[in-house]
């Protein structure tokens, strides 16, 4: 039962990710991994009305760390850390969601989510798994998405090609406007 003139209780969210530079990657980290991040909270959360990054750290001249500030048109306020600069040889991606007094908590790397502290078993056949490679399963998902079969079995992705435009725009703001900056060599 809703309460009349009840207020609805704010949403955040804060995604991270870090992890070592790998040696193959030439663009700063805002390119490389920021774009997940954003595709994410735009699933998520909707359209997003402003991002403002709070701190940026380089060495050598690359941004090697960055937290960003967003704002989503439906109240919900996110945060953005990535990272590499790290002791560690793990990757971390994680997500923690708060919404109505409840917290999610989720790992992407282990595959494992917990709500309230109570870890949720998220395991789908054929889907998700500990094992998955998600970059392998997002070619495949694209692949099927833009051949023959999608004709004949649609294949429905997580982000609509608005989406997709909306994340690509907002990637375009960060690297020339909110962070003057920024280059890329």
């Amino acid at each position: 039962m809703l309460l009349q003139n009840a207020q609805p209780v704010a949403q955040s969210y804060l995604f991270l990710r870090s992890q070592q530079r790998p040696d193959r990657i030439l663009d700063d980290i805002i390119v490389d991994k920021v774009i997940h991040d954003l595709d994410l909270a735009l699933c998520f959360f909707g359209r997003i009305c402003t991002i403002e990054p709070k701190e940026i750290k380089r060495i050598d001249g690359k941004i090697c760390e960055a937290w960003f500030a967003l704002q989503h048109e439906c109240g919900t306020a996110g945060t953005l850390f990535v990272s590499w600069i790290t002791d560690t040889q793990m990757k971390k991606r994680q997500v923690e969601i708060r919404q109505d007094g409840h917290t999610w908590k989720g790992d992407f790397v282990a595959k494992r989510l917990w709500v309230d502290d109570l870890e949720i078993l998220c395991q789908v056949e054929e889907m998700i798994q500990p094992s998955n490679n998600q970059v392998k399963d997002e070619l495949v998902d694209f692949i099927a998405y833009t051949s023959e079969l999608s004709r004949t079995q649609p294949v429905l992705p997580l982000l609509s090609l608005e989406e997709i435009i909306e994340s690509t725009k907002l990637l375009e703001f960060i690297t020339k406007k909110a962070i003057p900056e920024f280059r890329t060599k």
